[in-house]
């Protein structure tokens, strides 16, 4: 049922079974989303619903969760669809840290999830699974 639910609702997906890391470095559940991952997630809910292709330019200040918002639709959408991910960080240091976003993710997510087969700092592919997930 709870795979039911989180297939229907993005949303409480993300919220019940992503994990960040908060400032002092405690786990916490990706929860409750902030108010501009909200917007961002039903800005990207109603685009896929009339079958558009995702564009989105997000001219953000910094700590309002849109990079960790789109970066767990991104990890949700490979391990869902088995779609191929490619995230372009602008240096070394802040591919390093997505990356370590999307292995957390990975790490703590407690539903059915591919097997992996490699991991890197900056790569994450799956055994039996055609998606995968980089980080430049």
């Amino acid at each position: 049922m709870e795979v039911d639910v989180c297939r229907a609702d993005r949303a409480w997906h993300i919220e019940r079974h992503l994990w960040i890391k908060n400032k002092s470095g405690k786990l916490l559940r990706l929860s409750p989303l902030k108010r501009a991952q909200v917007k961002l997630l039903n800005t990207l809910r109603y685009l896929r619903a009339q079958n558009k292709p995702v564009r989105l330019a997000v001219l953000k200040s910094r700590k309002v969760g849109a990079s960790t918002l789109i970066e767990a639709d991104m990890f949700l959408d490979v391990i869902e669809h088995q779609y191929d991910a490619i995230v372009i960080a602008h240096d070394k240091p802040t591919a390093k840290f997505v990356f370590a976003m999307c292995a957390r993710y990975y790490d703590n997510y407690d539903l059915d999830k591919p097997e992996q087969r490699l991991a890197s700092t900056y790569e994450m592919k799956f055994k039996d699974h055609e998606g995968f997930i980089e980080v430049h």
